[in-house]
C-alpha cells in the first residue's frame, strides 16, 4: 500500500471523526453528548486535521467548538489552544488565523 493512500484513508478516518464529534457535541441527528463530541474532536486533532485543531482550541477556549471569537479573559488552557491554532494557521486554517491575533492580546501580547 503506498504511503499516499495511507495518508489518504488516514485523513478521511479524521474528517468523518471531526464531522461526527461536532455532530455529537450539538446534538445534530440525536441527543447532544458533550463529552463524546469532545472525545472524537480531540482525535481527529491529534491527527493533525486542521479544522479539528481550531474546533478543539475553541472547546478549550470558549467550550464552543464552532465559536469564532473568545473573550478578553485568560483561561487556563490558553497555552495549549494557542499551541492547536499555530499548527491549524501553519496548515492553512484561516478560521484558526482570524483567532490567534485576540489570543495574542489576551495573553498580553501585541498581535
Amino acid at each position: 500500500e503506498s504511503t499516499e493512500w495511507s495518508r489518504a484513508k488516514l485523513t478521511a478516518r479524521e474528517r468523518a471523526c471531526f464531522w461526527l464529534g461536532l455532530m455529537r457535541f450539538k446534538g445534530r441527528g440525536g441527543p447532544p453528548n458533550p463529552a463524546e463530541g469532545r472525545r472524537l474532536i480531540e482525535r481527529a486533532s491529534d491527527g493533525k486535521l486542521p479544522e479539528a485543531m481550531t474546533a478543539r482550541a475553541m472547546l478549550l477556549l470558549t467550550g464552543d467548538p464552532e465559536a469564532r471569537e473568545i473573550g478578553p479573559t485568560p483561561g487556563p488552557d490558553d497555552a495549549t489552544a494557542r499551541y492547536l491554532l499555530e499548527r491549524a494557521a501553519d496548515a492553512g486554517n484561516k478560521d484558526a488565523a482570524a483567532v490567534l491575533p485576540a489570543l495574542k492580546q489576551r495573553q498580553g501580547e501585541r498581535p
